[in-house]
């Protein structure tokens, strides 16, 4: 009988049903076979040149088995989010071109000024492949103030503030010693494991809810009407604070939001389009790598405060664009 399914699963997942005419299961085993110490020791240097000539920030570097196959940099700013978008799509900051199952916009990271310094969020824009901590724990979204560490696929990545102690040390080993723990959700109200650490530096991460649809009949506190815009098709959705708190995602692909994805389904607006995000209170417009932009006031942006009665353009381009304008309540 023609195989109609090919199903990878996790050695420990195979059961007794994975062998039949119509199923083949093959295991999977991830590329990767160093840990993140080892990657860190291994590539320590090229981790340090590149951060030392950043200003203040976050670094962040994408490793393989091949090595170091992309880096980037993303600065902090005073009074405002700063983004990098990270997928398979030539538009991302952070580009990685070598594992199929990393969607064109998987991942943004969001850096914004807190009262000491500032906190990052790693939000993945509603992917079928979750990323994993360095405790192997599933994520769609954490916050930290510090290091952090993932799995995306056959890639690790690595995310620094460049101003840390961490690359002010020339020993590898020194270095990944110096690195803060790092305290997950639950270990955040646990007492220190012995008396010797009471004193140690550490850094939190917290796990958040990843963008979640907004409906026609939105269940929370209504903030503000979004309404979308094109000559002859319009849609005015309700926004709660809920919703905005985690992402909205605009675009003409499935994982973007129901309500605005039919009159966006145009081939000059991209899959992913566009997030919509509540930070610290403020609302920001995230560009997440269009081929065709956003716009305000005719000039393109990559994020942009959404202040109220705002109006900006979707995807411009010859044709009849697209507008969304924002109304708080």
């Amino acid at each position: 009988m023609e195989q109609t399914r090919i199903i990878e699963l996790k050695v420990e997942k195979l059961n007794r049903y994975q062998s039949n005419d119509c199923t083949m299961v093959l295991p999977f085993s991830p590329k990767q076979s160093m840990s993140m110490k080892e990657m860190f020791l291994e590539h320590f240097n090229s981790f340090r040149k590149f951060s030392d000539a950043c200003g203040e920030g976050v670094s962040t570097f994408a490793v393989s088995e091949d090595g170091v196959v992309a880096q980037a940099f993303i600065a902090a700013k005073k009074d405002t989010v700063n983004s990098l978008i990270i997928g398979r799509h030539g538009m991302c900051e952070l580009y990685l071109s070598g594992d199929p199952r990393i969607s064109l916009r998987h991942l943004t990271l969001l850096l914004y000024p807190k009262s000491h310094g500032f906190r990052f969020r790693l939000l993945d824009l509603r992917s079928s492949l979750s990323f994993q901590n360095e405790r192997g724990d599933l994520c769609k979204s954490v916050e930290a103030d510090g290091p952090l560490f993932i799995r995306l696929g056959s890639y690790t990545l690595f995310f620094f503030p460049t101003k840390s102690d961490i690359f002010r040390r020339s020993n590898p080993r020194k270095a990944w010693d110096s690195i803060p723990r790092r305290l997950y959700d639950e270990q955040m109200f646990l007492p220190p494991t012995s008396p010797d650490n009471e004193d140690d530096e550490i850094s939190s991460v917290f796990s958040l809810p990843p963008p979640r649809a907004i409906t026609s009949c939105s269940l929370g506190d209504i903030v503000a009407e979004m309404e979308l815009d094109c000559k002859s098709k319009k849609v005015v959705v309700s926004v709660d604070q809920a919703s905005l708190e985690t992402g909205i995602l605009l675009g003409r692909y499935g994982r973007c939001d129901s309500v605005a994805s039919g009159i966006l389904n145009v081939n000059y607006i991209s899959r992913v389009h566009l997030l919509l995000i509540m930070i610290a209170g403020e609302i920001y417009v995230i560009d997440t790598g269009s081929t065709n932009g956003c716009y305000y006031r005719d000039k393109r942006f990559t994020r942009l405060q959404m202040d109220n009665n705002r109006e900006i353009t979707l995807g411009k381009s010859g044709k009849s664009p697209f507008y969304l304008r924002w109304k708080q309540v």
